[in-house]
């Protein structure tokens, strides 16, 4: 009898798993944060959006804080005072997140490349990098504190109107930056090919082009399936 009824309890148990699995909660809340990269009307963040919204999994999509010219201390300042947009604190955006794509540093790369003049001088520009990397890790080690989901961090590009010679140090700040990515074990998607192939990007601004997008855009649906 006492048999009977362990294995009619673990009957029940199982029925109830089966259940859960069926009926529980599937939508995604995909979060945006980042730079201009990350405010293109029809770029990678919509494309992304769009697809989950056609396989009817998504719960709520959330750009509230991408502006075009957020820099690295931008976003720290942002997290460090919990500022709110339309209503929703960043915290509250990131704890929700199932998915959180962020695109962050480009502003600070062009700004230490604006400044040169034609010359490069590779440990400056090292330098300049590690410093920068050490505001990311902060950065990052804040995000990862509130956010327990997926993170994808999108990383760096030379822009097609600046000279191939500072390419390196392009090499340089992702090579650091996946190193980051994986400490807080978070995703990164690589776009240095961009630096490669000019047909990603526009050659008269620091943009990327719709097929540049769309190149993001399908690493990051591979990086969701998992």
């Amino acid at each position: 009898m006492k048999i009977f009824k362990l294995f009619f309890a673990i009957f029940i148990i199982i029925i109830i798993f089966c259940i859960y699995n069926t009926t529980k909660d599937t939508k995604l809340y995909y979060g945006v944060i980042g730079d201009y990269i990350s405010s293109r009307s029809n770029g990678f963040q919509s494309m992304l959006r769009n697809k989950i919204k056609k396989d009817k999994k998504l719960e709520n999509y959330n750009n509230d804080f991408v502006e075009d010219d957020y820099h690295i201390n931008d976003l720290i300042y942002i997290l460090k005072n919990n500022n709110e947009k339309n209503g929703k604190t960043i915290k509250n955006i990131l704890i929700k997140a199932d998915i959180l794509t962020l695109s962050i540093g480009m502003n600070d790369l062009i700004y230490k490349l604006n400044l040169l003049d034609g010359s490069v001088d590779k440990k400056d520009l090292e330098l300049y990098v590690d410093q920068m990397m050490i505001d990311i890790d902060e950065l990052l080690n804040m995000i990862r504190i509130n956010c327990k989901e997926k993170i994808i961090i999108i990383g760096y590009y030379l822009p097609g109107n600046y000279n191939n010679e500072y390419s390196e140090i392009i090499d340089y700040a992702n090579k650091k930056l996946l190193r980051l990515t994986k400490l807080y074990n978070m995703e990164y998607v690589d776009i240095s090919v961009f630096n490669k192939e000019d047909k990603y990007l526009n050659s008269n601004n620091i943009y990327i082009n719709k097929l540049g997008h769309k190149y993001i855009y399908n690493k990051l649906k591979n990086i969701v399936k998992k």
